[in-house]
């Protein structure tokens, strides 16, 4: 069972990790920040966490 476990956390994190880079999205803000200006875009900025 243990070993079940492990095996569905480790396709959830890689199941996540993919759909994150096939969403479109960008993860450095400086790269962003210049895409969203040569196409006269806005960027959303989400800053999200626990305290």
């Amino acid at each position: 069972m243990k070993r079940f476990a492990k095996l569905m956390g480790v396709a959830v994190a890689l199941s996540a990790t993919v759909a994150g880079a096939a969403s479109g999205w960008e993860a450095n803000f400086d790269k962003a920040a210049e895409t969203a200006k040569q196409s006269g875009k806005y960027l959303l900025v989400d800053f999200s966490g626990s305290d």
